[in-house]
């Protein structure tokens, strides 16, 4: 082979190897394209996605962790997620990875943990780990939502409903709610110990207690159904009158004060039972 035949077949060679640059470039730009594209999708969902390595290196977060951690990328990216919980709640995380390490490729395990942010602020996340071993993930992705504020409400909720169920037990008077048609919602201990009978069972038993049948006029002076549409309508009322009571057909004096309530969006009937038989016995003696 001549020069020229040689210099021609190296021109070849070179020309080949740039085209197979070029090609390696534009793939290499494609896949930067796609993984920004990825990446820009990742970073717009609400929801919490971060991947990490079985040895637990973070090795992605998307742009919803940042925000609500307070973390940069650089801070925990390509370190331990151990940082992002204490102790306990690590130790307890990591027997999950253990356990999906038993598994195949594609277990999953959901559950709620309890984190920390930048700040030292406490988070509770709900969310499920994917364990993936193919690349171009080997480990674990994991999928979130901050439920923090649904937690603090709820147990807010729970406690305010505690303390308005003893303030409502609390209370010296018997307090009934019902409906307009007289079926009992809600009765407090008191109500239970004036009519000698366990009210809250009646609510929850399958025919309803009638409120009509507890604090009836024992003369049957007035229909109880025509003052209970006049509550209903916007009035307050305050009665007394005697009952007799259904258990042991003992009677006493009463106050009642009854007046209309909004209750889970419709309105109920707010009854509180006083007995002043003993007042009414001390009045009468000093007349």
């Amino acid at each position: 082979m001549n020069n020229d035949e040689e210099r021609k077949d190296l021109m070849e060679k070179v020309s080949q190897l740039e085209a197979k640059v070029l090609e390696l470039e534009r793939l290499n730009h494609s896949s930067r394209e796609r993984a920004d594209f990825l990446q820009e999708i990742l970073d717009s969902v609400p929801a919490i996605v971060t991947a990490w390595r079985p040895d637990t290196v973070l090795t992605f977060a998307n742009q919803t962790f940042i925000n609500q951690s307070g973390f940069s990328r650089d801070d925990v990216v390509g370190q331990s997620v151990s940082k992002l919980y204490p102790p306990q709640e690590f130790e307890r995380i990591s027997k999950i990875y253990e356990e999906l390490s038993d598994k195949p490729d594609g277990a999953t395990h959901t559950s709620n943990a309890h984190g920390l942010t930048r700040d030292g602020q406490w988070v509770v996340i709900e969310g499920t780990v994917v364990k993936k071993m193919a690349p171009p993930v080997c480990g674990f992705v994991g999928f979130g939502l901050n439920i923090t504020q649904q937690i603090t409400a709820e147990v807010d909720y729970r406690e305010s409903v505690e303390a308005m169920g003893t303030l409502f037990n609390g209370v010296q008077d018997a307090l009934l709610i019902h409906d307009k048609a007289g079926v009992i919602i809600q009765a407090n201990e008191r109500t239970t110990e004036l009519f000698g009978i366990d009210m809250t069972r009646l609510v929850m038993e399958s025919s309803p207690a009638k409120a009509d049948f507890y604090y009836s006029p024992e003369d049957n002076s007035f229909d109880l159904s025509s003052v209970w549409d006049e509550v209903l309508a916007g009035q307050i009322k305050q009665l007394e009158y005697r009952i007799k009571r259904r258990t042991d057909g003992k009677i006493f004096d009463v106050e009642v004060f009854m007046r209309a309530i909004r209750l889970k969006g419709k309105d109920q009937i707010l009854v509180v039972i006083k007995d002043v038989t003993e007042k009414k016995r001390v009045t009468d003696e000093l007349h």
